[in-house]
């Protein structure tokens, strides 16, 4: 009767081992199946922002170096405050005899992260601000890489670079040119689509998206994606299949996005101009200024030991790189 109650015991193991087999592989599979969806890689890409940023998202930390703390945040409280009072940020008496507000374009004053200033308290905001562009940057650049054909974990890790590499990073302590990088790979993806399968819905968002990004104004950023945008598009254009549009039907395609994101714009383009005109700057500025923060190629060699020729985050030139350079 032992020897009975023995084989049977024996008898029941592999049918539990079976079970736990069978719900391994159901785990396996329930996370492949997951993992074939573009979601949860969003997902795992918006939780890791949140842990990056998390001092300035759930401390009384926030942003302050350079440009940030001493430019940006008066200006934007100066908006915030006349939007509150119902009034348009028109005048800004705090310099000088006073100056225009809402003609200058670094207030920001008309781009929508606006609403944010207006909705939640004003620390809150500001912190979103950097946070939200930083994450727009991963989730577009992730984006992207889907529709030129990567991989689910080829396109998240160009969305991890992008997100959290320095370029990116570097510009968190700069209210303004921050959003240009975010915009970036939008502005390639809104084309791409575009341009791929026509639609004038598609092409009136790609215009809004423009819009929104010329409200920045900021000059050498928007050159930079310039550069990057048209030999890109051109290439995409060129090494499509066939049925593919072509190189002259889609450069008036874009230049007609880019024109009409230009008028939708207008609004803060044509102050900004007429401020110019008044700028201390309009006359331009000699070499040696223009010229102060030039990357030297040499200096590529801090890509591989950081601070060979000195402290590059202080304004003193370090002692070795003013004697090589």
């Amino acid at each position: 009767m032992v020897s009975d109650f023995r084989a049977q015991a024996f008898q029941l193991k592999p049918a539990s081992n079976s079970v736990d087999v069978t719900a391994a592989q159901r785990l396996v599979h329930h996370l492949r199946s997951i993992a074939q969806n573009d979601a949860p890689w969003i997902t795992v890409l918006v939780l890791l922002n949140l842990i990056f940023f998390g001092d300035a998202l759930f401390t009384d930390k926030t942003f302050f170096v350079r440009d940030v703390s001493f430019f940006h945040y008066p200006l934007k409280r100066l908006v915030t405050e006349a939007f509150t009072q119902w009034q348009w940020p028109l005048w800004n008496p705090y310099i000088q005899l006073g100056q225009p507000l809402l003609a200058n374009p670094n207030t920001m004053a008309l781009y929508p992260t606006q609403i944010l200033f207006q909705l939640l308290p004003f620390q809150i905001a500001f912190d979103l601000h950097f946070v939200l562009h930083c994450l727009l940057a991963g989730i577009a650049s992730f984006c992207l890489g889907r529709t030129l054909g990567l991989s689910r974990h080829s396109a998240f890790l160009s969305a991890g670079i992008y997100n959290f590499s320095g370029i990116t990073l570097s510009f968190v302590n700069l209210f303004n040119i921050l959003p240009v990088v975010a915009f970036l790979p939008v502005l390639a993806l809104g084309l791409i689509k575009t341009l791929r399968s026509f639609s004038l819905f598609r092409a009136a968002c790609a215009s809004f998206l423009f819009g929104i990004f010329f409200l920045l104004l900021e000059p050498l950023s928007s050159i930079a994606v310039a550069l990057f945008l048209i030999p890109f598009l051109g290439a995409i254009v060129f090494f499509s299949p066939p049925p593919k549009c072509s190189l002259a039907k889609a450069a008036t395609l874009v230049l007609t996005i880019v024109v009409s994101g230009l008028l939708l714009a207008s609004v803060q383009i044509f102050p900004a101009l007429e401020l110019m005109q008044h700028s201390g700057r309009k006359g331009g500025m000699g070499f040696d200024v223009v010229s102060f923060w030039s990357f030297h190629p040499v200096c590529l060699l801090q890509v591989i030991f950081p601070r060979l020729f000195g402290e590059y985050f202080r304004l003193a030139t370090p002692t070795l790189g003013k004697s090589l350079f």
